[in-house]
C-alpha cells in the first residue's frame, strides 16, 4: 500500500511465477525515508513459526578459469595460486522445504581467525549506491543468488572454513569447510 495504511484483511500482493524464477513468490518490502531505505519486512511483521533451520550449501570459489565448487561434506583438494572471492549459498527455508528466504545473519572464520560477520537488517541507497546496513556495498555482499564471502586467502596446507548462519527464529546451521590447499607449482 504504497503511502497509506492497510484494513485488515486487505490482499496487499499475490504470490506469482514469472521470470527466471524458481517458483512462486512475492517481492515484498518496507521503505522509508523516501525510499531510499528498505527494512526487512520479515523483522516488522508478527512472527510466523518456523521449523527449519538454514541450510548451507556448496562453497564457490570465482577462480580466473571459472567456479569451483567446495563441498562441506568432505575433505576437499584444490589448486590456488592467489585469494579468490567464496561463495555460498544459504537459504532458510522457514516452514516448507521449498521456501527460500535470506538469513538474520552470517559469520565465518579461517584457520581460527577472528570471525566475520553480517547482519541483514536494511538496506540504505547513499551516494548512488545501494548498501547493506549502510556498510557494504551489495556487490561486496551478494552475487547472484549467494553470499559474498569476499576474497579470503587459504594457505597452502590444510585450512578449516567454519560457517554459521542464523536465522531470525534464532536457530543456527553451522558447517566446517575442510580445504587442503596447494599453492605449489
Amino acid at each position: 500500500v504504497r503511502g497509506g495504511r492497510s484494513e485488515p484483511d486487505q490482499t496487499l500482493g499475490r504470490a506469482g511465477n514469472t521470470g527466471h524464477s524458481a517458483g512462486p513468490h512475492l517481492h515484498f518490502y518496507i521503505a522509508s525515508e523516501h525510499g531510499r531505505r528498505m527494512e526487512d519486512p520479515m523483522r516488522l511483521l508478527p512472527r510466523v513459526e518456523d521449523l527449519n533451520s538454514p541450510t548451507i550449501g556448496q562453497l564457490e570459489i570465482l577462480t580466473d578459469n571459472g567456479r569451483t565448487l567446495i563441498s562441506h561434506s568432505r575433505q576437499e583438494r584444490i589448486r590456488l595460486t592467489r585469494p579468490y572471492p567464496i561463495l555460498v549459498r544459504i537459504i532458510d527455508p522457514g516452514l516448507e522445504r521449498f521456501t527460500r528466504r535470506g538469513v538474520a545473519t552470517l559469520a565465518w572464520s579461517l584457520n581460527g581467525a577472528a570471525e566475520e560477520s553480517r547482519e541483514f537488517n536494511y538496506a540504505v541507497f547513499e551516494n548512488g549506491v545501494w548498501k547493506l546496513d549502510g556498510r557494504w556495498l551489495f556487490s561486496e555482499v551478494f552475487y547472484l543468488d549467494r553470499y559474498n564471502l569476499g576474497e579470503l586467502d587459504f594457505k597452502n596446507g590444510a585450512n578449516s572454513l567454519v560457517l554459521s548462519a542464523t536465522d531470525l527464529a534464532g536457530q543456527t546451521t553451522e558447517v566446517t569447510n575442510t580445504i587442503t590447499v596447494d599453492r605449489e607449482y
